[in-house]
């Protein structure tokens, strides 16, 4: 049973300083929105540092009132840069860098 659950299972690590998506979803308020029309991931904000094995604290601003430690299952990496590829005569975004 152990295989089949691993085989989707994504082990993150996150260093000092990257950059990470952080879900808010079960913080926010929906005050009467529909709730597929919530944002769930907020921002790209500098992991501070490694509490425990799965938890990070991030620097959030100061406009967000919540607590800076995040477990690894709501943080997500920060796609940092598109690299650009030239195909032919012109530019295409490379998607998958």
């Amino acid at each position: 049973m152990k295989k089949w659950t691993n085989k989707k299972r994504h082990l993150r690590e996150f260093q000092i300083r990257d950059l990470a998506l952080v879900n808010m979803y079960a913080y926010t308020r929906l005050d009467g929105q529909h709730r597929g029309l919530v944002q769930h991931d907020e921002g790209h904000f500098p992991i501070l540092k490694k509490v425990v094995t799965q938890a990070y604290k991030v620097e959030l601003p100061s406009k967000i009132k919540y607590h800076l430690v995040f477990h690894l299952s709501l943080l997500k990496p920060y796609p940092i840069e598109k690299k650009w590829i030239q195909v032919g005569a012109s530019l295409i975004r490379h998607m998958w860098a």
